[in-house]
């Protein structure tokens, strides 16, 4: 169980976050969805510690950091323990695909050279980019990049897998691969938080679902629960998803 208590950030004078609190199961897929500007991404960088929390704590395994006065071996502990998937893919332009997977294998988890390689080849093929793996990111689609970048995520074997909008940046031809790839991931059990704006990927994949409103979870349940939900904010938000479908 990650135990994540009051949660606040601003910028200046604009409140950001405010105490948000959430409870993730072993292995669940918690999906998080909302208008752009509601608090999401800054969510999950405050998790990773990407973006200092102004408050707030996160426990994992019984190990509990309050954010706002985390030490280095603190933010060290959040960082081997969640890993983020980019929505801008955050590659090092100079390393190879291998070479951005061992790059905190060899770092973080202080592995060897040979066997953070070893590695990095063995999820290579298995998000299906093993002929790849000396390219570069710019020899590489932003599907393949994307898929990089979740196979950087997964080597560091981390207790959180975070999900920023990981589908954003990309062509629509290319959405369906990376989709496919996170769907597979969540079949390993193993426990997801997911910013996404693609709403019937989420209802499929997810245990549960929290709509995010000006820096509060708004609502939050199954994906039935969401889908017929009484509240108003969400059904507008959802407006537009259900005219499609």
């Amino acid at each position: 169980m990650i135990k994540i208590r009051n949660i606040q950030k601003s910028f200046g004078d604009i409140e950001v976050l405010k105490n948000i609190g959430l409870d993730v199961k072993e292995g669940e897929v918690v999906s998080i969805i909302g208008s752009s500007g509601s608090g999401k991404s800054t969510f999950l960088r405050c998790i990773n510690y990407l973006e200092k929390a102004d408050g707030g704590s996160i426990e994992i395994n019984d190990k509990k950091v309050q954010l706002s006065k985390a030490d280095k071996k603190e933010v060290s502990f959040l960082r081997n323990n969640t890993a983020m998937v980019f929505q801008s893919f955050a590659l090092f332009n100079n390393k190879t695909a291998e070479e951005n997977i061992m790059e905190g294998l060899i770092s973080v988890k202080k592995i060897s050279k040979e066997r953070a390689r070893e590695k990095a080849n063995q999820l290579l093929e298995k998000v299906n980019l093993k002929d790849r793996s000396k390219h570069y990111p710019s020899q590489l689609s932003g599907g393949q990049q994307q898929r990089v970048g979740i196979a950087r995520a997964i080597a560091m074997e981390p207790k959180l897998l975070l999900f920023d909008e990981p589908t954003s940046a990309l062509d629509p031809e290319l959405v369906g691969e990376v989709l496919t790839l996170i769907r597979e991931i969540a079949s390993e059990n193993r426990t997801m938080l997911i910013v996404t704006h693609e709403i019937e990927f989420a209802l499929k994949i997810s245990d549960r679902i929290i709509y995010m409103k000006d820096g509060e979870i708004e609502v939050q349940g199954t994906p039935s629960e969401i889908m017929f939900s009484e509240n108003e904010s969400l059904n507008k938000f959802l407006k537009t998803f259900k005219e499609r479908v």
